[in-house]
């Protein structure tokens, strides 16, 4: 519950950090920013605990976690790095696929997925000069979500064992 808790609100402050009011305010933008980076943090901890990962999964994920934040609130300052925040998540979800089975590791693979199509669509121009892309994104990461949530009906987020 908490992990999915979590990622509500997170969510939530993914979507008001892109009101225009809130984008164009710097003092608002980084602090909301700075905060989403620390939910980062403490989901990915989630993510990897709640799956019962082994303990050495859990410190490598957590590791490329905080320097990824670390480089991410880093660019606060100057030019913010999205990349940094959706490596973070990337890396722990791409262990919780390998080390994960069934639906659990679809949701994995698909939340993977929806952040290298972000990384790509954010390439394209039509999409990215009308925001199109965060929208695509959000909508594949609500998908990416809700399987991992069907998932944990499965009993897969209590580590019977699939490796």
């Amino acid at each position: 519950f908490y992990t999915f808790f979590l990622l509500f609100v997170l969510k939530i402050l993914g979507v008001i950090v892109h009101f225009r009011n809130v984008e164009q305010n710097r003092l608002w933008s980084t602090l909301l920013w700075s905060v989403i980076a620390v939910g980062v943090c403490v989901l990915n901890y989630s993510v990897l605990v709640a799956t019962t990962m082994p303990s050495m999964v859990v410190f490598v994920g957590m590791g490329v976690t905080l320097v990824c934040v670390a480089l991410f609130l880093n660019t606060l300052r100057t030019e913010m790095r999205f990349a940094y925040l959706a490596a973070a998540v990337t890396c722990v979800h791409l262990l919780g696929a390998v080390y994960t089975c069934g639906e659990l590791q679809v949701g994995f693979i698909l939340i993977v997925l929806s952040n290298i199509a972000w990384i790509v669509l954010v390439k394209v121009p039509y999409l990215y000069t009308r925001g199109y892309h965060n929208d695509i994104y959000h909508v594949a990461l609500i998908v990416s979500t809700f399987v991992l949530y069907h998932s944990v009906a499965t009993g897969l987020w209590q580590g019977t064992g699939c490796l």
